[in-house]
């Protein structure tokens, strides 16, 4: 089932929340636009976590049953739902609180992906030319 489950949660976790996105951004509200980015910050969130929990979680049997469930109520259509308590209790005060420390990491990673990138580039741009 592994797989399969694995493939459920993506679907469940991606899809809906994909093309309720789409709709929202092709509305005049901006309310909705809000409530699917809340969503795709807490969704971001959450894969962090569990990037770093999943071998341990792996082997538990009932995980993704309980993961679809928690992705489901990241965004059933209620006003208070998973997705807007966790961001308003835990995500943003926490960014809010180390937004210039995390503003920092990101500037230096970014720093480090574009030297890395224009490294690639240039050494492919000089390789494409020599075969020519």
């Amino acid at each position: 089932m592994g797989h399969f489950a694995e493939l459920l949660c993506n679907i469940i976790g991606f899809a809906y929340p994909a093309i309720q996105s789409l709709k929202a951004l092709e509305s005049s509200s901006k309310d909705d636009d809000t409530k699917w980015l809340v969503y795709w910050v807490t969704f971001a969130f959450f894969s962090i976590v569990e990037f770093f929990s999943e071998r341990l979680l792996d082997w538990f049997p009932p995980y993704f049953l309980i993961k679809v469930l928690f992705m489901v109520w990241l965004y059933v259509p209620i006003e208070y739902n998973g997705s807007y308590i966790l961001y308003h209790r835990f995500i943003r005060p926490v960014f809010i609180k180390n937004q210039l420390q995390i503003d920092q990491v990101v500037n230096k990673a970014v720093n480090v992906v574009s030297g890395v990138a224009g490294s690639a580039y240039s050494q492919t741009k000089k390789m494409t030319s020599k075969s020519e």
